[in-house]
């Protein structure tokens, strides 16, 4: 089976594995797969070290250096070619209207993500 894959949203509904995270904060946690969403966005999945499954969205960028690359709002890891299995600083923030948004994604080191 090919890790790499991007799969179909649809598919990932039925199986029920994670919810959007609305939660503003800082949280370490494992990428674990990537599904097309509706429009032009790429959903990622993660897995905390207390076993909570979430996913956040990665919208596509549609001008300047990232354009064409889904991204946190804030910061340049193209999810589109990030591989499952990595950890990473996730960083949420609430916007002006109130809405929780995916800020900036880092990836951690195997001697920092502990």
């Amino acid at each position: 089976m090919n890790n790499d894959r991007i799969l179909n949203q649809k598919r990932i509904d039925k199986s029920n594995i994670g919810t959007l995270l609305l939660q503003e904060g800082e949280f370490i946690a494992t990428f674990i797969l990537k599904a097309w969403g509706e429009r032009i966005r790429l959903r990622c999945y993660f897995l905390t070290d207390d076993g909570k499954n979430f996913y956040l969205n990665a919208w596509r960028v549609q001008s300047g250096e990232r354009k064409d690359q889904y991204c946190p709002r804030d910061s340049a890891p193209n999810f589109r070619h990030v591989k499952p299995g990595t950890r990473w600083l996730i960083t949420t923030k609430r916007s002006k209207n109130g809405n929780v948004f995916w800020s900036t994604a880092e990836e951690l080191l195997a001697e920092e993500s502990r």
